[in-house]
């Protein structure tokens, strides 16, 4: 069964850039045709800034709510954010947060698409300053491919135990994490 899969950018790929092809053979490397996928962006026109867009303009505004409509008709079941400011993982989170501390990681939106399990990686952008990165967002985006075929989000139950000489041991964190 093809799971609806959307691939959400911060704005249009650079005019004359690398990205587009960039991105289409990650995707592939990952076992995901973008020809499948609904390929979408919040902000209508490229920047190569988008941080600088303020959160609470007009612009954003119209941004987000364009998004949203989009992503309610596709009906995605799995959203990939190639994000390189935080916008996306706000927009979706409803929260401030970075693509440097968040990415790799699975949610839940609250917003734009509420429910569906979302993963954030680095935008092209950033892997044009950064190529380096590649291989993460290779990891990341093969995880998403993975977790694109269930529809639950299942975290990962950590167990720490420290094993003290007298052959007890001492369970420090047992509670599933939480997004």
């Amino acid at each position: 069964m093809q799971r609806r899969i959307c691939v959400v950018l911060e704005s249009p790929p650079a005019p004359h850039s690398y990205d587009l092809t960039l991105l289409e053979r990650l995707l592939a490397h990952a076992g995901i045709s973008l020809s499948s996928c609904l390929l979408t962006h919040l902000l209508p026109a490229y920047t190569a800034h988008p941080e600088r867009v303020k959160w609470t303009s007009d612009e954003m505004q119209a941004a987000l709510t364009a998004l949203t409509e989009r992503l309610t008709t596709y009906a995605p079941q799995f959203v990939i954010l190639f994000d390189r400011s935080g916008i996306l993982l706000r927009a979706f989170s409803g929260e401030k947060r970075s693509v440097d501390d968040y990415r790799g990681s699975l949610f839940v939106a609250n917003a734009i698409a509420p429910g569906v399990k979302y993963l954030a990686t680095y935008s092209m952008g950033r892997l044009r300053i950064d190529y380096g990165l590649t291989a993460v967002v290779k990891f990341d985006l093969a995880r998403a491919a993975k977790e694109a075929q269930m529809d639950e989000l299942v975290l990962p139950e950590r167990r720490i135990r420290i094993c003290m000489p007298d052959g007890k041991g001492l369970d420090l964190y047992t509670q599933p994490l939480q997004s």
